[in-house]
């Protein structure tokens, strides 16, 4: 179908961009939203509203994101959500714009529904969602640089030893109370976003990255972006992204995987190789941010014609 466009003053083709997705204060089509946006795009978007609520809790001093709607035709809509419930609502816009999904938790989650056109989805060598290169194209998560930069605390001067905000899975908090056990400074838990979350890993020579699926996650880049030294496990998408100064704590040396924390002791007894790899990870993260994300997305779809 032929839709409205919207041109700049220097006439660049813009693109009016409707997303779906639960409205959780902090989600990744927030991000994605506010990266079409930094890009000049026309960006509304609708789904629950959660308000401040998120993992079980009610996070303090954070702004709800609230819907967008916007009237007229849209360009393109965007489902970045893998709640069944928003996938099934999609269908609706299929006879009014072409409906894609860009998708983070395909490797938790299959995104496949028959109308949709595109698939952009995070993970390519542990998803859920059936691959076929004809209609998929792998789009790895990625950090906002609004957000999340490089720590000015000199790496010896931080107050944690290892930093890990996330879902705090069962085997998460086992490897953190080992850490714990050894003497680690450990800063752990749910629910720093933001400026908070940014605060922590600034405030952190290491940050510890567990996978819940051997999936590369957002984290991954948002902390090798803040200048942390990124303590990871192996995942089959690394051989894909090619990452440098990550340091996967579960390769073997020899015929045995050495304790966690003794590899991180020793890693924080030789600063001048921890730093060394933080500069190599942070330049390695510094293109993997959601409006490069953004504009790969819409490159490719305006190259589908």
């Amino acid at each position: 179908q032929d839709h409205a466009r919207l041109a700049d003053p220097d006439g660049e083709v813009l693109v009016k961009v409707h997303i779906l997705a639960n409205h959780y204060p902090v989600a990744s089509g927030r991000y994605a939203a506010d990266a079409f946006r930094r890009l000049g795009h026309v960006v509304s978007s609708e789904g629950p509203p959660h308000g401040r609520d998120i993992w079980g809790m009610t996070l303090p001093g954070v702004k709800a994101w609230a819907n967008a709607p916007l009237s007229g035709e849209y360009d393109l809509v965007v489902v970045m959500d893998s709640d069944p419930a928003i996938l099934d609502a999609s269908q609706r816009y299929a006879d009014v714009a072409p409906v894609v999904v860009w998708g983070v938790d395909n490797h938790v989650r299959d995104y496949s529904r028959p109308w949709i056109k595109r698939y952009y989805l995070a993970h390519r060598r542990v998803s859920l969602t059936a691959w076929d290169d004809a209609s998929m194209v792998h789009l790895p998560c990625a950090y906002d640089d609004a957000w999340f930069y490089p720590s000015a605390i000199p790496f010896g001067q931080r107050a944690y030893d290892v930093c890990m905000i996330g879902v705090m899975y069962p085997e998460r908090w086992k490897l953190v109370q080992q850490l714990k056990d050894a003497g680690l400074r450990v800063l752990a838990g749910t629910g720093l976003v933001y400026e908070d979350y940014r605060h922590a890993y600034h405030n952190s020579r290491v940050s510890l990255c567990i996978s819940a699926a051997r999936d590369v996650a957002q984290r991954v880049f948002e902390t090798a972006a803040m200048g942390c030294l990124v303590v990871t496990d192996s995942c089959p998408d690394f051989e894909l992204l090619k990452p440098r100064g990550l340091y996967l704590y579960d390769y073997p040396i020899g015929r045995q995987v050495i304790p966690l924390a003794e590899q991180i002791r020793t890693l924080l007894q030789h600063p001048d190789i921890a730093q060394t790899a933080i500069a190599a990870s942070t330049a390695w993260a510094e293109p993997h941010n959601w409006v490069e994300r953004a504009g790969a997305l819409i490159d490719d779809w305006r190259s589908r014609g």
